[in-house]
């Protein structure tokens, strides 16, 4: 029911991965979801994605605990390095008991069992270590062309996720997400008129019955918090 599903929709966004701030080191897991019409997240979940976990180091976690650490890039590092081998330890205690399953088990840790599925590929990570005006920097040095510029916004997402074997481009055997521009998808005056999931119209600007509306945006109030009915 989030207002911003169908105002993403509208904005020509078929897929978006859901994931918790950038305040911790090692922050929850994420989920990435299809930009269609569902009663819960998992109706919402892309078939086959993976499971994410939000990572995040440099300004952001030292703003985030100041005195009580880390507060410096080295002490980043350090908390994620013992993080990540304390992991390792799990992990490899748990697999070794999962092989002959003898004696009891070991003890579970929540707190590293995510940690764990990320060092067996079954959970991908997603950290960013950059500051906004840095990338400004880039892009102005780099003089990204159109053509590189559609990619972020295309392919190279859909790599990150682990998805460019079915979404980022238009291939055979891809899954059906297209999005027709009223013009040029760089110019702020273009709209998504019309846009197709896995085949489906989802958005048609020119018809609002093809356009996904939430119960936030109807406009009704009930009778007893002063509306009419």
């Amino acid at each position: 029911q989030d207002p911003q599903f169908p105002r993403n929709l509208a904005g020509g966004v078929t897929t978006i991965q859901v994931l918790p701030g950038s305040g911790n080191l090692i922050g929850g897991r994420s989920v990435v979801l299809k930009v269609v019409p569902g009663r819960s997240v998992q109706e919402m979940k892309f078939p086959g994605a993976k499971y994410g976990l939000k990572m995040a180091c440099g300004e952001n976690p030292m703003r985030v605990y100041q005195a009580r650490g880390p507060a410096t890039r080295m002490g980043n590092i350090a908390g994620d390095r013992a993080a990540w081998i304390n992991a390792e330890a799990y992990r490899r205690r748990w697999d070794n008991w999962l092989a002959n399953k003898s004696g009891d088990p070991p003890q579970r840790d929540l707190g590293l069992e995510t940690l764990a599925e990320v060092l067996r590929g079954n959970i991908l990570v997603h950290n960013h270590c950059y500051m906004a005006d840095e990338m400004l920097q880039m892009i102005d040095v780099i003089a990204v062309s159109e053509e590189d510029a559609i990619r972020w916004l295309t392919i190279n997402p859909a790599w990150a996720l682990g998805l460019d074997d079915k979404i980022g481009s238009l291939v055979p055997g891809k899954n059906a997400d297209v999005v027709l521009w009223s013009g040029n998808p760089f110019s702020i005056y273009t709209k998504a008129e019309k846009v197709w999931i896995d085949g489906a119209m989802l958005f048609d600007r020119t018809d609002p019955k093809q356009q996904w509306r939430t119960d936030f945006e109807l406009g009704f109030v009930p009778a007893n918090m002063g509306g009419n009915k």
